[in-house]
Formats: C-alpha cells, sequence, structure tokens
C-alpha cells in the first residue's frame, strides 16, 4: 500500500509568517474539538494533521527535501510566502493531479489565500476557502469549473468515492461543460443528462434486449452499447464506451482458504476471478471471510494489499444468508457452513447480486458480489 502520513507541513519565511502560521496551526486543532455538523471539512482537513510542523523547523532543513516528503507521503503542503517559492519548491516532483498532494499558498499579511494544487481531487479549493473564512481573507479559486459554476467530473468522482481510470477524460468533460453543452452519465441500464451547472435535466432507462435480461451472469454484465460522456460501471469493457470511466466501490470479494495460505497466492486468485469477470480491481471495497478466518495473516496482507476493510461473518450469520450456493460437505464438515466464498460475499452486500460463484485453486477459493450503485448528483 502507499505510505501516508497524518501531517500537514504549513513553511513560512519571516516572523509575520511565522506568526500566521501559528494562529493557523492553532485554529486548525482547536477545530479538530468542534462537533458541529457544518464544521466537517474542518475535522477532515485536521485529521491530517498529527503533528503540524510551522516556520522555525524549517531554518535548517531544505525546502526541497520537505517537499520531497510531502509528495512521497501525500501531505499537504501551506506556503505562507510567496507563490513563486512554493512552485519552484514543489516542480521536481509533481507527478499528476490524481495524486498530488494539495498545496496552499498564503500571503504573510493573510489577505489571499490561494489553492495552488489538487484543487479539487485534493480538495485544496475546498480547504482554502474554509481558511479564508478563519482568516477573514479572500479565497482566490482559479479552478475554470469553479470560477464559471459548471459541473465538475473530479469533484462529482469525489463526492461518490468514484475512482478515476482516464484522467484525460476529465478534461474532455470540463470541455462540454465550459462550452455550456449537456453531459450525459450512464450508469447500470440508467441515462441520466445533466446541465452544464450539473443539475439533472433527464433520466431514461436504456433497454436491454431478451437475451441480455435474461438471467445476470458474467457475460453478459455490460451495459448495453450507448456511448456516454461517463461512464460509471465496475466492467472494463463498459470503462471503453465514454470519455471518463468512473469506477464505484462496489465489489466484494470472498475468501475461503486453508490455513497459512500465503498472501500473494490469495491475491493472484483474487486477481485472476476479477479479470475472468472483466472487473476493475479499483472497484473492490471489502473482502471478506467466515469469523474463524479473521486472524489469517494471508488474508489481512491481501485485504491491506488492495487497501480495503477486511471483514468476517460468524457460521449462523453465513448459515442465515438467503440464495443458491455452491454446496460443500467437506467444507461444512470442516468450518460448519456449506460455503464460505459465496456467502460471505453475499453477507456484506445483501441487497446486491453474486456476480462470480466459487472459483477454486490451490486450497484458496474465491466468489464476488457486486453491491447496487447509483450516483449521487
Amino acid at each position: 500500500m502507499e505510505e501516508t502520513s497524518n501531517c500537514i507541513n504549513i513553511i513560512s519565511f519571516t516572523e509575520k509568517g511565522e506568526a500566521l502560521a501559528n494562529r493557523l496551526s492553532a485554529y486548525l486543532f482547536q477545530s479538530q474539538q468542534k462537533d458541529q455538523a457544518d464544521c466537517e471539512c474542518d475535522r477532515d482537513l485536521v485529521k491530517c494533521i498529527s503533528k503540524c510542523r510551522a516556520s522555525k523547523s524549517y531554518s535548517s532543513i531544505r525546502l526541497s527535501e520537505c517537499a520531497k516528503e510531502s509528495f512521497e507521503k501525500k501531505q499537504g503542503m501551506i506556503f505562507i510566502g510567496a507563490a513563486g517559492i512554493a512552485v519552484r519548491t514543489i516542480a521536481p516532483f509533481l507527478k499528476d493531479k490524481l495524486h498530488d498532494p494539495f498545496v496552499i499558498v498564503i500571503d504573510e499579511n493573510g489577505d489571499y489565500v490561494i489553492p495552488i494544487l489538487s484543487g479539487h481531487v485534493g480538495r485544496a479549493n475546498e480547504y482554502a476557502r474554509k481558511i479564508a473564512a478563519f482568516l477573514n481573507a479572500q479565497a482566490v479559486i482559479t479552478t475554470a469549473t469553479d470560477v464559471s459554476h459548471c459541473f465538475a467530473a473530479d469533484l462529482f468522482a469525489q463526492k461518490n468515492n468514484y475512482v478515476i481510470q482516464n484522467k484525460e477524460g476529465i478534461a474532455r468533460v470540463s470541455a462540454k461543460t465550459l462550452a455550456h453543452q449537456n453531459v450525459t452519465v450512464r450508469c447500470e441500464n440508467r441515462l441520466v443528462t445533466l446541465s452544464f451547472e450539473g443539475t439533472v435535466l433527464k433520466q431514461e432507462s436504456i433497454e436491454q434486449s431478451e437475451k441480455e435480461s435474461e438471467k445476470k451472469q458474467i457475460s453478459d454484465q455490460s451495459v448495453p452499447e450507448k456511448e456516454a460522456d461517463i461512464i460509471i460501471s465496475p466492467f472494463i469493457q463498459d470503462g471503453k464506451k465514454g470519455s471518463l470511466w468512473l469506477v464505484p466501490r462496489c465489489i466484494v470479494v470472498g475468501v475461503g482458504c486453508r490455513r497459512k495460505k500465503e498472501a500473494a497466492l490469495i491475491k493472484q486468485t483474487i486477481c485472476e476471478r476479477l479479470a475472468q469477470s472483466g472487473i476493475a480491481k479499483e472497484a473492490v471495497c471489502q473482502i471478506t471471510s467466515i469469523d474463524r478466518k479473521k486472524d489469517e495473516a494471508g488474508l489481512i496482507e491481501t485485504a491491506s494489499d488492495f487497501n480495503v476493510e477486511f471483514v468476517t461473518f460468524t457460521e449462523e450469520k453465513l448459515r442465515q444468508v438467503p440464495g443458491n450456493f455452491s454446496s460443500s460437505a467437506f467444507v461444512e464438515k470442516t468450518v460448519g457452513v456449506d460455503n464460505v466464498c459465496e456467502r460471505s460475499a453475499m453477507a456484506a452486500a445483501p441487497q446486491g447480486i453474486l456476480l462470480a460463484r466459487k472459483y477454486a485453486k490451490d486450497g484458496v477459493t474465491v466468489a464476488i458480489a457486486m453491491h447496487t450503485f447509483f450516483p449521487v448528483f
């Protein structure tokens, strides 16, 4: 998993800037104590701050070293000083808009708060507005979709916890909204038309052929052929049908295994089943099993590698899961329930569907379930 750190670096260069840095630090920590619902953004920001390193600590540390660490660990940076210094400092470490941490610049008088990097995905614009409100300053937002009050695809993805698969698609969608053109969004078998401002204008059902609507088998999981600007789907084939492909975290992988199976084998088996099913691995949101496997090192490590939650269920809970499952007398005799992978997957997605039944390999069994999903606009 990618290393992250609960830290935001606040950097200043003058006594006046240091005073502002200390004031901002105090505000951020105090905000953490607030319990009002309207302070959610403040709490989210401060959650990133286990330690807040301000100006003096940088007298003996090169800025480039700080920036390198911040970008490697995805730590946000707040510069109190000239924007040019910030730009030159971070320039060697820039990757792309989906992975860079947020960077904000504040002048030492505290008059202007300027997000200069990761305005949407990193939430720099949102944080800048909050900080500006505290400082009674002006947030200087330059993102085109923000200043034009247009629908922003990356904010839409963030709001719904979708994974952006092709960042170049963001620009394509933004070009349409900035030109005041409508945008179409396809999710499962529904097509939604949005205004350039993001207002839902129309929702329609995309009719399936009789063959497609018979049964939800893996081979016919792709939605009917109809282009849209934004495709929301866990299926790889669907992602090719639009300008921007967003992957919902809707896939539950149920796993059964013998004791002491290595994580590498478990992960390989999961990836094989996902590939067979045409599912993007980024869609996985949980790995599940029976509770007697809750301490199984291979499963815990696999969930960590996927950066998802590992959830287990009791034998009683698994037996109560409705549906027709691949039954094994041996498994039932061993663990008390006739199937672990399929039942645990559906236990985690009770309103969903079983996409892929048990797949066995070298003492590991894998099944795939999918939560129902539809975006919030």
